[in-house]
């Protein structure tokens, strides 16, 4: 049976299991490596003696970075959330910004020109600005240093001149959006099956972007990149 393994904290709410069961069609051994702090997480040797892939989340995506090859694109975000064994040497990805890209240039392909206003400035945020600073796309970051109060942030102004305005997510669970917007925007969840968003903000918005999503399309590029879909 496929092993794999997730490292983070407080993770019990993860739903990956299900994705890569969902994408594979068979049950997977799954283990979820709940660390208090960066001294309980294993060593590569140790994971990899046991895990055919190992996915890491918050807060621990630098934790490994020092000891892995990493491409350009990975160096410059300084954050990792896949690890793969490949001849010997440990590698590490970014499954989410491969994802990302992909799910905004289908969105660009449908309205051409593209704004966001990007809540919080985290991981996921510095993600999302890195693409959409090489393509050329406007954005405005707000985060709890800008704004004393984000949760009740008024956001009805587009970005630029772009055709559709996108209000992205990137704070943690405990921040709910409460805030005023222009109906027209589209508010894209980082998180996913978030209740307290999934029963407010498709009445707000044009429309609400769950992040399972997100979450399953980057599940797929890890599948990819520990070699587990070829042998399928």
């Amino acid at each position: 049976m496929i092993s794999l393994a997730l490292i983070g904290k407080e993770i019990q709410h993860s739903k990956s299991q299900n994705m890569y069961e969902e994408l594979l069609g068979q049950k997977v051994n799954y283990d979820l490596i709940d660390c208090h702090n960066e001294n309980e997480i294993p060593e590569l040797e140790k994971l990899f003696s046991k895990f055919d892939g190992v996915s890491i989340t918050s807060p621990y995506k630098t934790f490994f970075l020092n000891k892995l090859k990493l491409d350009n694109d990975v160096k410059k975000i300084n954050a990792v959330n896949c690890i793969a064994k490949v001849g010997g040497v440990f590698k590490g990805f970014n499954t989410d910004l491969i994802a990302l890209d992909e799910i905004i240039d289908n969105y660009i392909k449908k309205y051409d020109k593209l704004g966001f206003h990007i809540l919080g400035d985290g991981v996921m945020s510095k993600l999302i600005v890195y693409i959409l600073y090489l393509k050329k796309i406007p954005f405005r970051i707000h985060s709890r240093k800008s704004c004393k109060d984000l949760e009740q942030i008024s956001l009805k102004e587009e970005v630029g001149n772009e055709r559709k305005t996108f209000i992205v997510n990137c704070c943690s669970r405990n921040f709910i959006f409460k805030g005023v917007a222009n109906k027209e925007f589209i508010f894209w969840d980082m998180n996913y099956s978030f209740l307290a968003h999934q029963q407010s903000l498709p009445l707000i918005f044009e429309e609400y972007i769950d992040g399972l999503d997100l979450l399953k399309l980057q599940a797929r590029y890890a599948l990819d990149i520990w070699g587990i879909l070829k042998n399928q």
